[in-house]
């Protein structure tokens, strides 16, 4: 609120902008009792609907293993006609296959943040809750990094750049 003022606004007096923030405080804590927030807008858990800024989803993404998972993943589902269908910990298993980094320094909670990073990123990676169970099932196509993101008009973004070596996975990457 302050920041955007206009600098005419306040005195070159600490003291006297100080005395004018106070005497506007109780008019200020008035208006927010008073606000009702739009009901597009009202959430269970804080109150008001979270803004996940696309941007931030994708920094947060490849900050951490998003761009290795990525390129992993393109080398372990291209080959398979089906795509992957399975729990964290069988992808984790396939990942580790075709990058034994992987499996070193990603672990199924990391790789389930990951994944739910890339799903509100756009991309085709659908996540189902077992309602008697809660664990979750991830099920992903075959293209799903070449496709990369789907935008809000339903068409594909160019997909992660992926490492130009050659990667020799098994197609039958099935975990048991």
């Amino acid at each position: 609120m302050l920041k955007n003022a206009r600098n005419t606004m306040f005195s070159s007096s600490r003291v006297e902008n100080d005395r004018r923030v106070q005497a506007e405080i109780p008019a200020f804590a008035r208006w927010l009792l008073d606000h009702e927030i739009p009901q597009d807008l009202v959430d269970r858990r804080f109150g008001v609907v979270a803004l996940h800024h696309v941007d931030l989803i994708t920094a947060s993404a490849m900050q951490g293993y998003g761009e290795e998972v990525l390129e992993v993943l393109d080398a372990v589902l291209t080959p398979r006609e089906n795509g992957f269908q399975g729990s964290a910990r069988d992808l984790l298993c396939a990942l580790s296959l075709g990058s034994p980094e992987i499996g070193r320094h990603l672990d199924s909670r990391k790789l389930t943040n990951v994944l739910s990073a890339l799903e509100k990123q756009g991309y085709d990676i659908k996540v189902t809750k077992n309602p008697s169970n809660g664990l979750k099932t991830y099920e992903m196509p075959s293209d799903v990094v070449t496709k990369g993101p789907v935008n809000a008009d339903n068409t594909h973004t160019i997909g992660m750049p992926i490492c130009n070596q050659t990667t020799k996975i098994s197609p039958n990457l099935t975990p048991t």
